[in-house]
């Protein structure tokens, strides 16, 4: 029995490096509320690749919170206007 070497990336896929538009594009779709999982599947990315590679872009947490503070009270005033105007 022989011992396996330990695989070069010569024989599988090359190693993903993001460029500008792939950044700006994850940043967009993870502000707009997309999980993970399905920005990965939109690049045609592993998770575990997203997450390594796209770090710094996942973590703007406080930005997407204010995203979905902002939508929400343009949902509420949606929603009140709606009622007044069936009221009136």
């Amino acid at each position: 029995m022989s011992k396996r070497k330990p695989s070069s990336r010569a024989n599988g896929r090359p190693r993903h490096e993001p460029t500008a538009h792939s950044r700006e594009l994850v940043r967009t779709l993870y502000l707009a509320g997309w999980r993970q999982d399905r920005i990965a599947v939109t690049l045609r990315l592993d998770p575990k690749t997203l997450r390594l590679r796209y770090k710094p872009d996942l973590a703007n947490e406080p930005a997407r919170a204010a995203i979905r503070s902002a939508a929400a009270r343009v949902r509420a005033k949606a929603t009140w206007a709606a009622r007044k105007a069936r009221a009136g």
